[in-house]
């Protein structure tokens, strides 16, 4: 990886721990994305809008029996992620009991998955515009109006459990959208 987007995973595992300590549920699992994700929109054959954001996630469940209820947050302040972690308990055991609940697995071994991939994971805005001119290209040489839309991201994704922590993900994905429509020639006056 060229560079860090996104958390280290140290610091994920950090945020997990603190929530953990502070939760007391029956059971808190703790899922985080944290990343980077740009686009490039592309309409009548021309780039229209573009850009790219870095985020982190946390998304707090809390379980008191078979009552459970979630609480998602982008603030990673210690007071901020202590209200989130009372808010996701309070909204748990507010919640009626689900007769589909079932328990969390307990402990669990995987495997490291190597799902990042410099190809995908370096798609940079200049790299973007590269292929979007030439998606423009092809559709202007065709008599064609091109749109499509390219979306590459980086997200590393952590999941925590009271009991163990589960794993963590570095991910990369990239797709692109498009489409074309042929011009209609005029006839003439």
């Amino acid at each position: 990886m060229a560079e860090q987007k996104g958390l280290p995973s140290d610091d994920l595992k950090s945020i997990s721990d603190r929530i953990i300590q502070l939760s007391q549920a029956d059971h808190c699992r703790v899922n985080i994305d944290s990343g980077w994700r740009g686009y490039t929109r592309v309409a009548t054959n021309r780039i229209t809008s573009a850009g790219g954001a870095d985020s982190t996630n946390v998304n707090i469940t809390s379980v008191f029996g078979k009552r459970v209820a979630s609480i998602n947050t982008n603030s990673l302040d210690s007071s901020e992620l202590e209200a989130a972690v009372r808010q996701s308990e309070i909204m748990a055991r507010l919640a009626p009991e689900s007769p589909e609940y079932v328990p969390e697995l307990g402990v669990q071994s995987y495997q490291p998955v190597q799902a990042y991939y410099d190809s995908t994971g370096e798609l940079d805005p200049l790299t973007r515009a590269e292929a979007a001119a030439i998606a423009i290209q092809q559709a202007q040489a065709s008599d064609q109006i091109a749109a499509s839309y390219i979306n590459s991201c980086y997200i590393q994704w952590l999941v925590w459990e009271s009991f163990q922590y589960r794993c963590c993900l570095h991910i990369n994905l990239a797709h692109c959208r498009r489409s074309s429509v042929r011009l209609g020639r005029r006839r003439g006056k």
